[in-house]
């Protein structure tokens, strides 16, 4: 998206909130259209429009933040990552735990045996991240106890590779380069610095 597509992006979400948006200068306008346009540099507008939508009707009373918008874009743009927030991804953890935890009762069962094999391996293509969460709790035996305290890690562990997994998605040159907003009388000014790790 360039500078124009994010100025008609800002748009649809100006007019679908006045309120928030009527004290709004030109400068505060530019600087918001200049931000987004960093933000979203490596995608088309429609798929930013669609992700604004999709984030306007989940927030409804309040306008979307550039990062919810963010998080949608990738929901999106990239099947690997994970459209389950930290409360979805708990439970399909405890399901996905509930069809693993079926090899230990029935040990000489063959049924059984596949039918968890075939859980695992659902877990692993169709929710990594959770599967990953759950393998970084001690795997899926931890997930039958169903404690409070289990559960608040799980969702800080599942949301902390979920950002991560976000940040590779929507940030892929940050990650070659450094860079800084300076915010300046004039504006906004974008620096980049080479990393030496390259």
């Amino acid at each position: 998206m360039d500078y124009r597509d994010s100025a008609e992006v800002i748009n649809i979400l100006q007019k679908n909130y006045l309120n928030s948006f009527a004290k709004a200068g030109e400068d505060q306008a530019d600087v918001m259209v200049k931000t987004w346009e960093i933000a979203f540099k490596n995608f088309k507008k429609d798929v930013v429009e669609k992700a604004l939508i999709r984030a306007m009707l989940i927030k409804k009373d309040y306008p979307p933040t550039i990062a919810d918008v963010g998080e949608e874009v990738a929901v999106m743009t990239d099947p690997a990552f994970s459209a389950l927030d930290g409360e979805q991804a708990w439970i399909k953890a405890v399901e996905i735990a509930h069809e693993v935890e079926l090899r230990r009762v029935a040990p000489s069962a063959e049924a059984e045996h596949a039918r968890s094999d075939a859980a695992v391996r659902t877990a692993q293509t169709e929710f990594p991240l959770v599967w990953k969460a759950m393998l970084g709790m001690g795997g899926a035996d931890e997930f039958l106890n169903m404690n409070t305290t289990l559960k608040s890690q799980f969702v800080r562990l599942y949301n902390s590779y979920r950002k991560s997994d976000l940040k590779r998605i929507l940030l892929p040159d940050i990650l070659k380069t450094q860079k800084e907003l300076l915010w300046q009388p004039n504006g906004l000014l974008l620096l980049e610095q080479e990393n030496d790790n390259d």
